[in-house]
């Protein structure tokens, strides 16, 4: 196989024409050895057809061993040269399965963001615990989406959750919030993250706290 991409790689170079570089492209997908190629598939001059550039994506997105290759690429690569839906579509069957690593989370949601599907990428930012989560909020105003992730948005950063989380209790009602905190099956001081959050709410409205004395006890 190496000498198959020794061979692609000069035709690549000598010719750097797109036409060609489609050609090897689906020939190493026909051998099921596209992820070889991929490191030296260009994204211009010449750039190729949409089709190139999802097939090469899907190639890496079904094997676990080229998860973390897929991360890199789909960051490095101009999203406007392919579309991400056909490589989403690719990803979906391995949700909840042994496959799904953190690096194909990661590419997931990275992708979610090129498809302009906000509130889709932040679910799995939020599972994935990046420090970024709250600026990617008020960058795309999921406010609306925080409602299923009290417990991630805690234990990232509890003094940046617990004053969106009373700001948007309209959102997220306080009961809801006590819900989440008192069945988390994750290990965390949730009882000190429920502290947190009543204190702060009785600050804002001292009547907002009282039917949840009882959960500290």
């Amino acid at each position: 196989m190496a000498l198959v991409v020794f061979f692609a790689v000069c035709d690549l170079l000598l010719s750097y024409r797109w036409n060609v570089f489609d050609r090897w492209v689906f020939h190493f997908a026909h051998l099921r050895q596209l992820p070889d190629l991929v490191p030296y598939m260009p994204t211009e001059n010449p750039r190729l057809r949409d089709t190139a550039y999802e097939v090469a994506l899907v190639a890496l997105a079904t094997n676990s061993s080229y998860h973390k290759d897929l991360l890199s690429t789909v960051k490095s690569w101009p999203s406007v040269i392919y579309s991400a839906l056909p490589v989403i579509s690719a990803i979906k069957p391995q949700l909840n399965t042994s496959s799904m690593t953190d690096s194909l989370k990661e590419a997931l949601a990275e992708l979610y963001v090129i498809a302009g599907q906000y509130d889709k990428a932040f679910s799995f930012y939020a599972d994935l615990m990046k420090p970024e989560l709250f600026d990617f909020i008020d960058k795309y105003n999921l406010q609306d989406s925080i409602h299923e992730k009290v417990v991630q948005l805690m234990m990232l950063d509890c003094k940046r959750a617990v004053p969106l989380l009373i700001q948007h209790r309209d959102l997220i009602s306080p009961q809801e919030v006590v819900k989440q905190l008192l069945n988390a099956d994750v290990k965390c001081d949730c009882r000190y993250f429920l502290h947190l959050y009543l204190h702060s709410l009785f600050e804002v409205n001292p009547h907002c706290r009282l039917p949840f004395v009882w959960e500290l006890r």
